[in-house]
């Protein structure tokens, strides 16, 4: 058979593909037609419902950082200035957020707002009197003062919709809405608490989200269909809506009122059992209407998302986005299909990629390449060898290597490798066989750095030279990782061939900062 013969007939069966493609495609849509309109709202709606539940979730992953900090001692309501230097720039840096506090049970207090002139703090701390003098500090920097002035109040955080003593769950809540002391604006607080260490006594912390900031959020995502988006409660009691997206057609259409919409798609949603897997078709004023409720957390559902869309419109924008979907994708499989056939037949073979490289020669470019930002030799895993004994420090000591390449870009540890890069082996430590010493290197990272990261690690002992070599693969970890001595928590990175350890305000001050790098990434 001739080249030519065999393009005549690839290109045959090729196009006869895509005209069968094409009527299924017009076939099924036909039938089903039906149906796909409260299929695909119900995709509409999973697919907002994962951006405005990643926007709480930040808020929520953002509590639970403070959490840890403030477990090991970092806050301290008589240095104000301490504490502006971890705030000032958390208030900056998370979108929404018009304030945030932090109290205890003994009814001290740090609350911080930032107003159109800059910074102000509000300070409390507890008396035995019902009124008591609320302390305000403007400023102009985190250290710097420009102002302070008192008034009188009895003001207690205690008494807020916000304040609750931890628990068993550790979670974050919610609070209803309610209005904000400082600015009078209504909004939630989304708050987390937890039990200090030294004493009984415990500590809130919280963070402030207008209506107005939940409004404007939502309004931004209701750019694509006709429509509005919403937040409500449980109970139905309030409702935080976007404005009411008009259709982009030239027509004059009547202006929604989105409470008396929104008290019908609760009405509906509520007779038929408050359904969250299958959208709601009802009509209004002669209109169908379509639509789709979900809940923001399934563990604790106290607030639900919901969208609803003219169904008209809806399937007008639908019909003309499905068939211009299709051109897209079959020009795509017609080009792809030819340009593969053609690379196929000019090769004559497909290509196998290259299998990936083997725990020696992994080894072999590690210990070239000698020690750096990301490559660390260690000689043993538990023998000092000045002293020929097994030392707790020397199992510390790679210990932090690890914690630091998990902590920043990942990395490689050998031991069984002295500073030279000369190999030097394990059998000074004493082990009986492999799987005892990677048993007892495996208790020693459950035991002092947690075995919820052990997926981050590829523990590997290679045999070369007739000696054998730990290797310890560590990946990046995207949230903070500590060394555990004792009851101390220790944070390491790497800085340069070494690791470094950092304080706990470097260490607030580095974490904010990995998390806004990979934010914006």
């Amino acid at each position: 058979m001739t080249r030519l013969r065999q393009i005549k007939l690839f290109s045959l069966a090729l196009t006869s593909f895509v005209l069968i493609l094409v009527v299924v495609n017009v076939y099924e849509y036909l039938k089903v037609r039906n149906n796909i309109v409260p299929s695909l709202m119900s995709e509409i709606s999973n697919t907002e419902l994962s951006e405005i539940r990643s926007y709480f979730t930040s808020v929520s992953e953002q509590l639970n950082v403070v959490k840890e900090w403030g477990k090991n001692g970092v806050f301290q309501y008589d240095n104000t200035k301490d504490l502006n230097k971890i705030f000032f720039p958390l208030l900056e840096q998370q979108g929404g957020i018009s304030s945030l506090v932090l109290a205890n049970n003994l009814g001290d207090e740090y609350f911080l707002f930032k107003d159109n002139k800059g910074w102000i703090t509000r300070q409390l701390h507890a008396t035995n009197n019902r009124k008591h003098s609320l302390h305000f500090t403007r400023w102009t920097s985190a250290e710097q003062k420009s102002d302070a002035w008192k008034e009188l109040s009895d003001y207690d955080p205690r008494e807020t919709a916000w304040f609750f003593p931890p628990d068993s769950t550790s979670q974050v809540r919610w609070s209803l809405i309610h209005t904000f002391m400082h600015s009078k604006e209504e909004g939630i607080t989304a708050a987390i608490s937890w039990a200090n260490r030294s004493s009984s006594d415990y500590t809130v912390f919280g963070l402030d989200i207008p209506i107005t900031s939940i409004k404007q959020f939502l309004s931004l995502r209701n750019k694509t269909y006709p429509g509005i988006i919403f937040i409500f409660n449980r109970s139905g009691d309030f409702f935080i809506a976007s404005d009411f997206n008009q259709p982009a057609s030239g027509e004059q259409e009547t202006a929604e009122n989105p409470e008396q919409l929104l008290a019908r798609v609760l009405e509906i949603w509520k007779s038929e059992g408050q359904p969250h897997k299958s959208p709601l078709r009802f009509s209004r004023d002669k209109e169908k209407w379509l639509a789709s409720l979900q809940p923001l957390d399934q563990a604790e559902p106290l607030f639900w998302l919901g969208v609803a869309v003219r169904e008209k419109e809806f399937l007008a924008q639908i019909n003309s986005k499905l068939f211009q979907t299709d051109k897209i994708d079959l020009a795509i499989a017609f080009i792809g299909s030819g340009l593969l056939y053609f690379l196929l037949w000019g090769m004559g073979r497909r290509q196998t990629p290259s299998p990936a490289p083997s725990a020696i020669v992994r080894l072999n470019s590690y210990i070239n390449k000698g020690e750096g930002v990301g490559i660390e030799f260690k000689s043993t895993i538990r023998t000092n060898l000045k002293t020929a004994k097994h030392g707790k420090e020397i199992e510390l000591a790679w210990l932090k290597a690890v914690v630091a390449f998990l902590n920043s870009a990942g990395g490689v540890l050998l031991i069984g490798v002295d500073d030279a890069g000369k190999i030097t082996g394990l059998q000074s430590d004493g082990f009986e066989n492999r799987d005892k010493s990677l048993l007892h290197v495996k208790n020693l990272v459950n035991h002092h750095i947690g075995a919820e990261f052990s997926s981050f690690l590829e523990t590997t002992i290679v045999e070369i030279e007739e000696k054998e070599v730990l290797m310890i693969e560590c990946n990046p970890v995207s949230s903070p990782v500590f060394l555990n001595i004792g009851k101390n928590e220790e944070f390491y990175v790497r800085s340069g061939p070494s690791s470094t350890k950092l304080s706990p305000s470097q260490t607030v001050h580095y974490v904010m900062q990995k998390g806004l790098s990979q934010a914006d990434s």
